[in-house]
């Protein structure tokens, strides 16, 4: 997926689904949904990508995985944005974010917060820009490179759709 190579990822992915599966690696095989999940909503598969995403979400809620949780709910609230359905996206990055915030969860509650933004930009600005300042925030604190570019292009791409919108 690094590579850009979605189709590859998800070949592999798939057999590492399947001897995880035949293994009994059950902890694994959450990890695998919930990446073979994104990697279909990459891919535009979005239905697919849903239906990974929650059987990854299940089954890591049901061991007590906050981290695949957290992350397989993430991509489903992506997913939803993705499919237009805001309503359902709101109501999962605010459970994200809950669940983000109790377990210490940063980087998921940072692109969590980064995904509310985008997502109420258009009727809510000034909570838009309130979210994106405590993901700049959060970002800055972690130290993240990766999370800091990302949290700054949403900030960007905001403050242009205000100058835009004026």
């Amino acid at each position: 997926t690094d590579q850009g190579d979605f189709e590859g990822a998800k070949y592999y992915l798939q057999l590492g689904l399947e001897l995880a599966a035949q293994t009994g690696n059950v902890t694994g095989q959450a990890s695998l949904l919930a990446n073979l999940g994104r990697v279909y909503r990459t891919l535009g598969d979005l239905d697919s990508s849903i239906t990974h995403l929650e059987s990854g979400y299940a089954i890591s809620k049901s061991l007590g995985n906050q981290y695949v949780e957290a992350t397989s709910l993430l991509n489903l609230a992506m997913t939803r944005q993705a499919q237009g359905d805001l309503e359902k996206a709101a109501l999962l990055y605010n459970e994200v974010l809950v669940l983000s915030r109790q377990n210490n969860l940063q980087s998921i509650e940072c692109y969590a917060l980064t995904g509310l933004a985008e997502l109420v930009n258009e009727g809510q600005p000034t909570l838009a820009q309130k979210y994106s300042s405590e993901a700049v925030e959060l970002a800055e604190s972690i130290k993240s490179p990766d999370l800091i570019k990302h949290v700054n292009r949403l900030k960007q791409k905001l403050q242009n759709v205000d100058v835009n919108e004026k």
